[in-house]
């Protein structure tokens, strides 16, 4: 449905810069509609914040309001004011591909918005410490090798922005979140090696901007997302513990012997002759194959067994048209 109307004038309104810096600009347009009842018509295609205005310089839309109607005329014309508020676009001026920005530049190629980094923070037991005067991490452990109990902080950092993108599966918006990178992957000019980037929530909404003369313009998604980075990287050291193992015959309990020095299926204490044996009743280190327990030191301590994996699924991030650079 078009709309019959005439663009009266234009008048800067005024500005001023916002505690963040951004720079605003206010400015209002007056319009004649032909007939009063198209103002409805008129104002659902009013453009979209977030839009590109071509004033010089670029200006990028806060927000559009009508806010002013004339009274009723004896020819069944309506002149109405819509004030336009934006923001500078100093880091704005140019698309995703490098070109200059103008109005008929696609959403989809207007760069990021809402940029933001902060810290964020988790807790986790730890693993490692650095004794004092030595830059070499060592296990978190005593000096006879037992694990100490305890917990830190851990520095994330928080990554977040806003993006347009012309089409994405919008499964991506339930599928992927909690889900790392399975891949080297390039966000808003950083690199983030594999399993070191979580994608912590995601919003998608799809916008429709028109012409005032009803024309479909631009039918696009604007996608808020963030995201966590961890530079150590989402995979962890997981004990591989256990009072179980495998044998030819499946899973068996592990027991003791020998005043607690031989260990194995209860078919093999059987076999030992050891009149002293016992189902263990604590978590053992296994070896890697879980087919026996780790080794003993002279100490008698256990080494430890690890298994390095993330808890998180590793996934390709293609789908969600991350941008390259900011």
């Amino acid at each position: 449905m078009s709309v019959n109307y005439e663009l009266l004038g234009k008048k800067i309104l005024g500005g001023a810069v916002e505690k963040d810096g951004a720079k605003i600009c206010r400015f209002e347009e007056t319009y004649r509609l032909q007939n009063t009842d198209d103002m409805f018509t008129f104002i659902r295609y009013l453009p979209l914040p977030g839009s590109i205005v071509n004033y010089n310089p670029i200006w990028r839309l806060q927000s559009c309001d009508v806010k002013r109607l004339s009274k009723p005329r004896g020819d069944g014309k309506t002149d109405l004011t819509v004030e336009y508020r934006c923001t500078s676009m100093l880091d704005f001026d140019t698309d995703l591909d490098g070109q200059p920005l103008t109005e008929d530049t696609p959403p989809w190629k207007y760069r990021v918005s809402n940029f933001q980094i902060s810290s964020a923070t988790q807790k986790e037991d730890a693993k490692y410490f650095w004794p004092d005067g030595i830059d070499a991490a060592r296990d978190f452990t005593n000096t006879a090798g037992v694990p100490f109990e305890g917990t830190i902080t851990r520095g994330l950092s928080k990554i977040a922005f806003t993006y347009n993108l012309q089409s994405i599966d919008v499964n991506a918006s339930w599928m992927y979140v909690y889900k790392t990178n399975i891949s080297e992957v390039s966000i808003t000019g950083m690199i983030f090696p594999p399993r070191t980037v979580l994608l912590h929530n995601i919003e998608m909404k799809r916008k429709k901007d028109y012409t005032k003369n009803g024309t479909l313009r631009w039918q696009y998604f604007q996608v808020n997302i963030q995201l966590l980075a961890d530079p150590e990287s989402f995979n962890r050291d997981i004990p591989n513990l256990g009072t179980h193992i495998l044998t030819a015959g499946g899973l068996r309990r592990l027991w003791s012997w020998d005043d607690g020095n031989s260990f194995g299926t209860y078919s093999q204490y059987l076999t030992s002759g050891a009149k002293d044996g016992e189902e263990v009743s604590e978590v053992l280190y296994l070896n890697s194959s879980g087919t026996g327990i780790s080794p003993f030191n002279s100490g008698g301590i256990q080494s430890p067994v690890n298994l390095r994996g993330c808890m998180y699924e590793p996934v390709d991030f293609q789908i969600l048209g991350l941008p390259q650079v900011y």
